[in-house]
């Protein structure tokens, strides 16, 4: 009757006196879609992750933190933790984590995950990123990741400065 009166809120809290994790998870998430204040929805955003966490199911629990500006930290901070499904987890953040263009954090998930051939692609992509942004320094760091030195040096040579190519 409460979901259905729009009281999203309460029905959540129902749920969490029957112990249903997941049915809490969804209320918070539609109750987060349907509230035009913002700070609300993160408050909402925040007891779904943790609501999904509570049901066993850290995958959703992550992407629901990785989705939100945010909430990004505590996921980043989800992804550092260890327990023993940290690689898969992993695996599933990396296509996540480049949809939303977050390439430094895609590039140290691959790093953690041994993924060499991987690497490589996202630091150009991380530079390329960074350049268009008109970030030199952090463009920088990403060159530093490319495997080939002369890759670092080509780059730096047609969008970097000069002092970068001398430091590098």
């Amino acid at each position: 009757c409460l979901k259905r009166a729009g009281e999203l809120k309460l029905a959540a809290s129902a749920y969490r006196k029957l112990g249903k994790y997941v049915a809490i998870a969804k209320m918070y998430a539609s109750a987060a879609e349907k509230t035009n204040n913002r700070r609300e929805a993160i408050e909402m955003l925040t007891a779904c992750a943790n609501a999904w966490e509570d049901a066993g199911r850290l995958t959703q629990a992550m992407l629901v933190r990785l989705s939100h500006r945010e909430l990004q930290k505590a996921g980043f901070q989800m992804l550092n933790q260890s327990f023993p499904e940290r690689d898969r987890l992993r695996q599933v953040a990396l296509p996540h984590l480049e949809a939303r263009k977050l390439y430094d954090a895609a590039l140290a998930v691959c790093q953690q995950l041994g993924l060499d051939h991987k690497v490589d692609e996202l630091a150009r992509t991380s530079a390329f990123h960074h350049l268009r942004r008109g970030d030199k320094s952090s463009m920088f760091q990403a060159v530093k990741q490319f495997s080939s030195p002369a890759m670092q040096i080509d780059f730096l040579r047609q969008h970097g400065e000069r002092t970068q190519v001398v430091e590098l």
